[in-house]
């Protein structure tokens, strides 16, 4: 199953901000993600009382929501792990 992207103007930016190996690995993870959007690294989140999932690549952490045609990519940040 693959899932139509749909983001905003935000994630964009982040993704320009990217150092390029950065933006390798993690548009990579995304269009992994358009076809199984539920790895098994994944991890379901909710805020808000809205469901989320949220996967690590490297440094960065997506945060994407699912339904039955799109896929919903939210957020694209550094890891707060070290934080």
């Amino acid at each position: 199953m693959i899932l139509q992207l749909i983001t905003h103007k935000t994630i964009e930016k982040s993704l320009d901000n990217l150092p390029s190996k950065h933006f390798k690995q993690v548009w990579l993870k995304v269009l992994r993600l358009l076809n199984d959007p539920y790895p098994q690294d994944y991890k379901k989140i909710t805020v808000n009382s809205i469901d989320y999932c949220r996967v690590d690549v490297g440094e960065y952490r997506i945060i994407y929501k699912v339904d039955e045609t799109a896929f919903y990519l939210v957020l694209i940040d550094k890891r707060n792990d070290d934080e």
